[in-house]
């Protein structure tokens, strides 16, 4: 999930592994030149891929930052603006949210709000849910709740580039106004 970095933990162990790996493998002394040519190899291939690695993940962190700048924080700023204090906010990607406007959030990732966990993906039971926590707004990219949004009123949308380049939607505020719960 988003460049493995669910999978950075165990990064060291692989590393270790590997490593023991390659001198098992080239642990046996070849003759002189044989060893002194898959030396020079080795250290070619990976100066190559460090260097190849490097500017890939350059790459990534680049748009990375970019699509975080222009949808995560730009919402978070518009809502620190154009919304009160102790109104609740509904989201998926709580991180710049919850950082920037300091608010009581409902997490629909389950990540500060675990009880959504058992129905993240159905958008029925959420809409039920929401309409029990009830938020003011609800944050997300359209397309990953169509359901959740449709008749909603949107009432901010961000305009990044890069986002729609990778063909997705930018992220969107809409009112919640469907509450049932006290």
């Amino acid at each position: 999930y988003q460049h493995g970095r669910y999978l950075i933990p165990v990064v060291p162990v692989l590393l270790i592994w590997g490593l023991a790996g390659t001198a098992a493998l080239v642990g046996g002394k070849p003759p002189g030149r044989l060893r002194w040519m898959v030396g020079r190899v080795w250290v070619a291939v990976i100066g190559l891929l460090l260097v190849l690695f490097w500017w890939l993940g350059l790459d990534a962190f680049t748009k990375d930052v970019a699509v975080i700048n222009g949808e995560m924080v730009a919402t978070a700023n518009w809502l620190v603006r154009n919304t009160k204090p102790d109104e609740l906010i509904a989201a998926h990607d709580i991180g710049a949210i919850g950082f920037f406007t300091e608010r009581e959030i409902v997490d629909l990732a389950g990540l500060i709000s675990p009880d959504v966990i058992p129905f993240i993906r159905d958008e029925s039971q959420l809409i039920d849910y929401l309409n029990q926590e009830c938020p003011v707004y609800l944050v997300t990219f359209p397309d990953w709740y169509p359901e959740i949004v449709t008749g909603r009123q949107m009432v901010f949308q961000t305009d990044t580039a890069i986002t729609r380049e990778f063909g997705e939607e930018n992220m969107a505020v809409y009112l919640w106004e469907t509450c049932t719960g006290d």
